[in-house]
């Protein structure tokens, strides 16, 4: 079972498209290219990246490369987050570039793009929408708007794990699939 990361990756880029963002830029992990070694990143990206050419945009993409900190799951999140505001920034900065929208693989690393259009002065979701392909870490609403995303649904993901055990000796996968939450950092 898993979840349709090229379909989430097609629906957020279509939201986006769809409200008159132009300057998509999408920020995932290095192994994007890698469908064996990053295969959400990879799905999501093929979403992403074939609604930009359907719609004759240019698809700019932001890797971010992450560094292990050891400890907990949560000093781990927010390992990703802060270094993936340096990576953003680094980037960012040498080319001087402003989108209208970022689509970004994670929380945590939707969450470092907003810190970094705070740092800029960029209004979320005026000047830049941030929208997220997941719900992996939740930053308080009083530091940070709230992300726009496409969150896991335990409940759906326990309904078919219950209707694939009720069907034993079938081998299949599932996609499920994610429903879009709209929040403060995209209003569509």
């Amino acid at each position: 079972m898993t979840r349709d990361f090229e379909q989430i990756g097609r629906d957020a880029a279509e939201l986006l498209v769809r409200a008159g963002r132009r300057n998509i830029l999408m920020i995932t992990y290095d192994n994007y290219t890698d469908p064996k070694m990053g295969p959400a990143s990879y799905a999501e990206y093929v979403g992403y990246h074939g609604v930009m050419e359907e719609n004759g945009l240019f698809s700019d993409v932001l890797p971010i490369t992450l560094k292990s900190s050891g400890g907990s799951n949560l000093n781990y999140k927010a390992s990703v987050t802060e270094n993936a505001y340096l990576q953003i920034k680094k980037i960012l900065d040498s080319r001087m570039l402003q989108p209208d929208a970022i689509l970004a693989s994670s929380n945590s690393l939707g969450y470092g793009a907003s810190y970094y259009c705070h740092e800029k002065g960029w209004k979320i979701p005026g000047d830049v929408a941030v929208l997220s392909c997941s719900d992996d870490i939740v930053i308080p609403p009083m530091m940070l708007p709230v992300l726009s995303c496409f969150p896991l649904s335990a409940t759906e993901i326990g309904k078919t794990a219950v209707e694939l055990c009720l069907t034993p000796g079938e081998q299949k996968t599932v996609r499920v699939r994610q429903p879009y939450i709209e929040s403060d950092s995209f209003c569509n």
